[in-house]
């Protein structure tokens, strides 16, 4: 049940993430793209995805700081 609930509040801290935070996280985590892949698809330089991974994930620090570690 608790496990359950942590991801579902995971969930909905990405989910309201700017969408293009969203999508680069989800490409680069979820589908285990590199930064170089994530680019080309959402067709953006390597700096851009390296932007916004540190974006989503600072993001969701604050919103999950029990959950998230960032480095």
């Amino acid at each position: 049940a608790i496990r359950a609930e942590q991801t579902v509040q995971v969930r909905r801290a990405v989910e309201a993430l700017p969408a293009k935070q969203r999508a680069t996280l989800i490409l680069a985590y979820y589908q285990q793209l590199s930064y170089a892949e994530v680019a080309e698809v959402m067709q953006c330089s390597v700096g851009t995805v390296k932007r916004q991974m540190y974006r989503a994930l600072h993001s969701l620090q604050a919103r999950l700081p029990d959950r998230v570690e960032v480095s």
